[in-house]
């Protein structure tokens, strides 16, 4: 038979069970680059930072091919690996954008499902290195 168990003990074994959770998941979404990867964009507009490095090849894990560029939130130096099918509109875009990187861009994403969303993008502004 059992003693039954306090409060205050099942909530403390619970944080630290979430707590280690939540690291293990952080290391399981970090990238080859060591960077965590480009959290989901919003529906709707969405200002990024695109920072000036050359997009690496990487896979998805179907083995589609993407490419990886570097990119964070204006007013936070968090970076992030963001993959885009090199096949999409979005890529094109985005090489545009790179040549006057690093610049902040505003991405307007329109529908949820992998069949209707698309993405535009347009250029903000220039920004100095590390801003």
């Amino acid at each position: 038979m059992s003693l039954p168990v306090e409060a205050k003990a099942l909530k403390d074994f619970a944080d630290a069970e979430l707590a280690k959770l939540d690291e293990q998941r952080k290391e399981a979404i970090k990238a080859a680059g060591g960077l965590p990867y480009l959290p989901k964009l919003k529906v709707g507009e969405t200002l990024v930072v695109l920072e000036a490095e050359l997009p690496k090849d990487t896979e998805d894990p179907n083995k589609n091919a993407r490419k990886q560029f570097v990119a964070r939130y204006p007013g936070n130096q968090e970076r992030y690996a963001w993959n885009v099918n090199p096949r999409s509109p979005l890529y094109r875009e985005l090489l545009v954008n790179l040549t006057a990187s690093p610049c902040i861009i505003r991405i307007v994403r329109t529908g949820e499902g992998a069949q209707d969303t698309r993405y535009s993008v347009k250029f903000e502004k220039r920004i100095e290195p590390g801003q």
